[in-house]
C-alpha cells in the first residue's frame, strides 16, 4: 500500500489557501471574464471539488448580476459564463434548437479554422469537435488537460503545481482502493469460474463493508436500496437470458424496457449514493431506485451506444438480438435507417440529461452527477470505436494515465 507524503499534503494544503484567497479576490475584483476563466481553470484540471463552496457562491454571483448579459461582453466571455452556469444546474435560458443551430456553425468553422491555428490550438480544437467537454470523463480530461495548460503561455503556475500535486495524491488513493477490492480469499462458490469467484467476492466484501459502517452511521437503511437496485439487474438477466435461449426477438419497446436495467446504469446510479453524506436522503433513495429520467437517459445513452458499435460482432457471435436488430425487424428498415434512428434517440437521451439538470426544482447535483458521469463513460469508450471489448490500446492507456502513471512534478 502507497503512503501518502506529509510535505505533499502540506503543500497541497498551503496551495489550497492560497487558491481560496484566489477566488475570493477575484469574486469581489476581478472582470468577469477572469473570473469565469478561473472557475473553468480550477473545474478542469480536477480541482474544483476543494473550492465547491466558493465556486458556488462566485456562480451565483454571476448569475444573480450578469443573467442578461453586458454590451461589453465578448463571445468568448458569454459562451463560457453560458456553460457554467449550465453545468452548475442554474436555468439559462435559450431555446434547445437555437443551440443545436448554434452547434452545426461552429462546428463547420472551426473545420474551416483548423489548417490556420497553432498546433497546440488545433489539437484541442480537434479534441472538442471529436467530443464536447460535457460528455467527457473529468477524471480523465484532468490528466489530459494538465499537460495543454502546462503549455499555455498564460497558464498560473500555482494553479498548475496544486492539479499536479492533486492529481497524484488522489492517483495514489485510487490504487489503494483498487489493491483493496482486487484482493479476495476463495473459501466457497467453487462451482464458479475462477474469473467470477473474484467479482462474487468483491461483491460480497463491498456489501458487508457498506453494511457494518452504514449500521454504525444509523443509515442501514441504505442496504435495503442497494440490494434491491442488485435485484432489479439481476431480473433483466434473467429476462434476456430466456430471450437468447427461447430465440426470442423481442420488440423494440420491450428491448428498451429490458436493456435499460440490464446495462447496469440503475443499479450503479443508486450504488453511487450509498457512501453519500447528508445529501443522500431516503427520499434521494426512493427517487433512484424509481428510474427516473435522468437515469433512464443515462442507461439509454449506455445501451443505444454500445448497439450501434457491436451489434455486428455481437450477431456473428450468436448473442441474443441488439437494439439494431429489434429495430430493423419491428420497423422493416435497413441497418443504417436503423443505426441512425438509434443516434438520433442517444441525442434525445442527452438533451433530456441536460434539461434534468436545469430543471428549477432539480435534486442536488451531487445525486445528478452519478448518471451524468456514467453518460460521459460509455461516449468516450466508444469515441472511436468499441474500445470497451478491445480494451488493450486506447482505453488501457486512459486507464495507465489516471490510475498508474504519475504527472512528472
Amino acid at each position: 500500500m502507497q503512503k501518502s507524503d506529509p510535505e505533499v499534503e502540506k503543500r497541497i494544503e498551503t496551495l489550497k489557501e492560497d487558491v481560496t484567497k484566489m477566488l475570493s479576490n477575484a469574486a469581489g475584483k476581478a472582470t468577469l471574464e477572469e473570473l469565469s476563466t478561473l472557475i473553468d481553470a480550477l473545474q478542469r484540471l480536477g480541482v474544483a471539488y476543494h473550492f465547491e463552496y466558493q465556486i458556488s457562491q462566485a456562480l451565483q454571483s454571476i448569475y444573480n448580476n450578469n443573467i442578461n448579459g453586458s454590451d461589453d461582453d465578448d463571445l468568448y466571455t458569454i459562451a463560457l459564463r453560458f456553460r457554467l452556469l449550465r453545468q452548475q444546474g442554474y436555468s439559462v435560458s435559450s431555446g434547445e434548437d437555437i443551440l443545436e443551430q448554434l452547434q452545426r456553425f461552429s462546428t463547420r468553422q472551426l473545420k474551416l479554422m483548423l489548417p490556420n491555428l497553432n498546433s497546440s490550438f488545433a489539437e484541442e480544437v480537434n479534441r472538442t469537435l471529436e467530443l464536447p467537454l460535457h460528455k467527457r470523463m473529468p477524471r480523465l480530461e484532468a490528466r489530459q488537460y494538465i499537460s495543454i495548460y502546462e503549455a499555455d503561455a498564460a497558464r498560473n503556475d500555482l494553479l498548475l503545481e496544486i492539479a499536479k500535486l492533486d492529481f497524484n495524491a488522489l492517483q495514489k488513493l485510487h490504487r489503494t482502493e483498487l489493491c483493496d477490492l482486487s484482493r479476495w480469499e476463495v473459501l466457497a462458490a467453487n462451482d464458479l469460474p475462477e474469473y467470477m469467484q473474484v467479482c462474487y467476492f468483491a461483491l460480497l466484501d463491498v456489501v458487508k463493508e457498506m453494511e457494518d459502517n452504514l449500521v454504525n452511521e444509523g443509515r442501514s437503511y441504505r442496504v435495503h436500496y442497494a440490494k434491491e437496485a442488485m435485484k432489479a439487474l439481476v431480473r433483466a438477466y434473467f429476462v434476456e437470458a430466456i430471450w437468447f435461449n427461447t430465440k426470442y426477438v423481442p420488440t423494440f419497446e420491450e428491448y428498451l424496457e429490458i436493456s435499460v436495467m440490464s446495462s447496469g446504469y440503475p443499479m450503479l446510479s443508486v450504488q453511487a449514493l450509498v457512501g453519500l453524506e447528508e445529501v443522500a436522503t431516503k427520499e434521494a433513495f426512493d427517487w433512484a431506485i424509481s428510474v427516473p429520467r435522468i437515469l433512464r437517459s443515462s442507461a439509454l445513452i449506455c445501451r443505444l451506444v454500445d448497439d450501434i458499435h457491436t451489434y455486428k460482432v455481437e450477431e456473428e457471435r450468436g448473442d441474443a438480438p441488439s437494439g439494431v436488430q429489434c429495430y430493423m425487424k419491428d420497423h422493416n428498415v435497413s441497418e443504417e435507417e436503423a443505426c441512425k434512428k438509434i443516434k438520433e434517440m442517444v441525442d434525445i437521451a442527452w438533451r433530456n440529461i441536460n434539461e434534468e439538470i436545469q430543471e428549477p426544482n432539480h435534486p442536488p447535483l451531487p445525486l445528478l452527477l452519478p448518471s451524468l458521469n456514467l453518460a460521459r463513460m460509455m461516449e468516450v469508450l466508444y469515441q472511436n470505436g468499441d474500445c470497451y471489448t478491445n480494451s488493450s490500446g486506447k482505453t488501457k492507456k486512459r486507464i495507465t494515465s489516471v490510475l498508474v502513471d504519475p504527472i512528472p512534478i
